[in-house]
């Protein structure tokens, strides 16, 4: 099996090149492009989401143990 990253554009360029096709193939790779984006920018924003939600539960937690620290304290 061979591994290979496939290029985007290198391939649309051949493509293109085989005929008079150039904006059929670019509109098709700045498509995939998009695809590509937007994938990742849902994935991106659901974990900063989910770590955002982790995040205020410490800080929720952080500020009522101060609350009570601040409440119980005996003067020095």
């Amino acid at each position: 099996m061979n591994d290979q990253v496939i290029e985007i554009m290198a391939v649309a360029k051949i493509v293109a090149g085989d005929g008079c096709r150039c904006l059929e193939m670019y509109v098709d790779a700045a498509i995939v492009y998009r695809v590509i984006c937007t994938v990742f920018e849902k994935q991106f924003a659901a974990l900063e989401n989910r770590a955002g939600r982790h995040k205020k539960i410490f800080f929720n937690v952080i500020q009522h143990h101060l609350r009570w620290l601040t409440s119980n304290q005996t003067p020095l």
